[in-house]
This record gives structure tokens, C-alpha cells and sequence, in this order.
């Protein structure tokens, strides 16, 4: 095995193991469960720093402020108008913000037998001309034996209240299943209605072909639900089963106000892995409003997700 060309941070819990790449966005790599004697890959990383650079799927990073598609990367917050760049040329949009370009600063790493944690802080300064407000930003990872928990961390240091969506953007993967093979579970949702530009029409519709597990076949996806119930305070879960290996993940997220309300899910041409997105907003929220979260001066927000290896659907 060739050494690698970048620099990674790495936790093991037992026979678990997770690598972050802090200077590309903090993207998360690699995690490794197991089950039965077996280790499974369960993120579709990038293979060297030429990869990282391009990313063109956005693999493993965390999102923010702006979530998924921004209409011509432009909004208007506090009378004033703001322009982000627009990454997605094809569509003229942006796409998820802009920390996934920021190199973030590994802290208070702890290793220990069955557990390990690290936080990862990002230098948002109010330099970004679309986004100028200064924040502190920090991802907050803990792996245990076959689970992974997440805290996303903001503190609004502008002097006025901003316009915040976070997410989170891993591809997952079990082992050698193609995603065609797999079965999938959604909690209660509505999928947004979508134009020719994969921005919402303004139109929902309720979609209960997942209520109950089903093997994905030929499915594409590169859509937002949001839950049904977007008021109570709880955890809710997407499953992937791999009826070949008779393992599965569970992807919880925690919901209620200014939770994890929307899920994303996007599955790249190669279909070797599934975008399972927890997110604070819906698609082009700076513009629709949709989920949108105004965080006010000195305010902070947390929210919590992750994920877990389950040998029961």
C-alpha cells in the first residue's frame, strides 16, 4: 500500500476506526465497523490529495451556512444582498456554502481502549465577501465500538442576527453491496418538488415508498425530505441494510426546533455508495425560508446526528 500524500487525523474504539482530513474541510474519510469477525467500510472515502482537491460529490464534509442549492449563489438578509460563488456552473448555483474550503484545526484529541474524540475548529472570520459574519464553527466527533456521534457547534459573533443552516454529507457504503442491493428506511417525510435546476418549486408531497424497508433497485436520487413532524424534540432514523453481509446502518439525527429536520439523499453514478444528509434546512432556504434558522448576536446552536453498525432491520 502506497503511503498517503495527506495529512489525517485518525480514532480507533476497539476494532472501529475513523479518519478526518482536516486540512480539506474536516471531511470524514474513513469509518470502519464491525460485526461478526468482519470489518466493513461504511464511508466511500477519497483515495489521495488529487481526489480531495476536486471532490466533485462533496464526500465526507460538513455544511454550512447555506445548505445544498442556493438559487445563482445569491440571497438578501438584513436589506442587504450577498453573493456567493456559484460552484455548480452547469445550474448556476452554489452548492453547499463554503467551510468544506476551509482548513480546520484538530483539538482536544483523546484516544483511549473504547473510545476516541476530536474536535475540529474552523476559522470563519467574516472574510467570505458572500457570507461576511464571523462565527465560531466546530464539528465535535466521537467514535465508539460501531458508532459515531456528531456535534455541530456555531456561535454567532456578528453584530446582527445570520442566516445559519448546517448539515453533514457522508457517503455511505456497506462493504462490497452496490446501493441497487440495498434496502432503505426513512422515517415519516415529505420529498420538495424539484425543477430542472434541482430547486424547489414550492410544492410538497408526502412519500411513504420507504416507510417500510425496500431494496433501492434502480432509484435515483438527489433529493431533500423534510419530516413530517418538525416540532417534537427526538432522534429519528434512516436504515441501509445489506442483505448480502445481513448488516445494516442506522443514521439517526435529532429533530425538533432547530434540529435536524431534512434529509438529503444523493447516490453518484457509480452507485457504490448513498449520500444520507442530515440538515437544519431545506434546499435554497436563504431564499425560501424553508427551515431556515436566524441566529441571533452571541447566540450558539448545536445540533446532533451520526451513525451506528445495526445486525437487525
Amino acid at each position: 500500500m502506497s503511503a498517503k500524500d495527506y495529512n489525517a487525523v485518525t480514532l480507533n474504539a476497539g476494532d472501529s476506526c475513523l479518519e478526518l482530513v482536516p486540512e480539506f474541510g474536516g471531511l470524514i474519510n474513513a469509518l470502519r465497523f464491525s460485526s461478526q469477525g468482519k470489518t466493513y467500510e461504511i464511508v466511500a472515502g477519497l483515495p489521495n490529495r488529487a481526489a480531495m482537491v476536486e471532490n466533485d460529490y462533496y464526500r465526507g464534509v460538513a455544511l454550512y451556512p447555506s445548505l445544498n442549492r442556493l438559487d445563482a449563489g445569491s440571497y438578501e438578509i438584513n436589506g442587504k444582498r450577498y453573493q456567493f460563488d456559484v460552484n455548480e456552473t452547469e445550474r448556476n448555483n452554489n452548492l453547499h456554502g463554503f467551510l468544506y474550503t476551509l482548513p480546520a484545526v484538530a483539538e482536544n484529541l483523546e484516544q483511549h481502549a473504547e473510545s476516541g474524540s476530536v474536535s475540529l475548529r474552523y476559522p470563519v472570520d467574516g472574510g467570505y465577501v458572500g457570507y461576511p459574519f464571523a462565527a465560531d464553527v466546530s464539528m465535535h466527533y466521537k467514535l465508539q465500538s460501531n458508532a459515531l456521534s456528531l456535534e455541530f457547534e456555531v456561535v454567532n459573533r456578528h453584530s446582527e442576527p445570520v442566516p445559519v443552516g448546517l448539515g453533514w454529507h457522508p457517503y455511505f457504503c456497506i462493504g462490497d453491496t452496490t446501493v441497487s442491493d440495498m434496502l432503505l428506511q426513512l422515517p415519516a417525510v415529505d420529498v420538495t418538488e424539484i425543477d430542472d435546476r434541482l430547486l424547489p418549486t414550492g410544492e410538497m408531497r408526502r412519500f411513504d415508498e420507504y416507510d417500510a424497508a425496500a431494496v433501492i433497485e434502480k432509484r435515483q436520487f438527489d433529493h431533500c425530505f423534510r419530516l413530517l413532524d418538525v416540532s417534537s424534540e427526538r432522534r429519528v432514523a434512516t436504515r441501509l441494510w445489506s442483505p448480502v453481509d445481513n448488516v445494516g446502518l442506522e443514521i439517526w439525527q435529532e429533530a425538533g426546533e432547530r434540529g435536524y429536520n431534512f434529509i438529503q439523499l444523493c447516490i453518484p453514478p457509480d452507485r457504490q455508495s448513498i449520500a444520507i444528509e442530515p440538515m437544519t434546512c431545506g434546499i435554497n432556504a436563504f431564499n425560501t425560508g424553508d427551515g431556515l434558522i436566524m441566529l441571533e448576536p452571541e447566540q450558539t446552536l448545536r445540533t446532533h446526528c451520526g451513525v451506528r453498525l445495526i445486525e437487525n432491520l
